[in-house]
């Protein structure tokens, strides 16, 4: 099966966005900072007056950081790419499938994934987010699927190499 399509910018920042909101390694960082900005805060609270003000403010610190901190890393990971240059993944793509795995073209590089190289699915409603590890994958963006045949067959491949081993995310 042969997929062709245009990877852009924003396919990148929506797989930079997955990896922060749905990897192991963001989920441990996002709760070790906010305990240690929370006892912080607390130790700081401590040290003046403690009040049930101080005390609400810790309380919302606790429960607003999480989704502070998901918004701030995506948009710094977003900005540090646009300093990249990703010439070798941006651009047009050729997705070759087949019972041995996945073959990606593009205009500089071929890189070929086994089947047994991804240990993780994950999807939005835009694309198929394919990972190797926690943090590092390719992206199928949907709209490479133009047709009914072309969707018939990924399906094949998604149920036959995918699913059988692996627990969508």
């Amino acid at each position: 099966m042969e997929l062709k399509f245009n990877l852009e910018f924003k396919d990148l920042a929506d797989m930079q966005g997955n990896v922060v909101r749905e990897s192991k390694q963001h989920q441990k960082i996002k709760w070790i900072m906010n305990f240690l900005f929370a006892f912080l805060l607390f130790v700081t609270v401590l040290r003046a007056s403690f009040s049930l003000i101080s005390l609400g403010v810790i309380v919302l610190f606790v429960v607003i950081f999480p989704f502070v901190y998901v918004r701030l890393t995506i948009y710094s990971l977003k900005r540090n790419m646009k300093k990249q240059n990703l010439s070798m993944i941006l651009g047009n793509n050729v997705m070759l499938l087949n019972a041995e795995g996945i073959s990606r073209t593009t205009g500089r590089n071929t890189f070929f994934l086994k089947w047994d190289d991804i240990s993780i699915i994950r999807e939005d409603t835009e694309h198929y987010f394919l990972y190797m590890t926690d943090i590092q994958g390719i992206i199928i963006p949907k709209r490479a699927i133009t047709s009914e045949e072309m969707s018939r067959e990924f399906q094949y491949y998604y149920d036959t190499f995918l699913l059988p081993k692996l627990e969508i995310k």
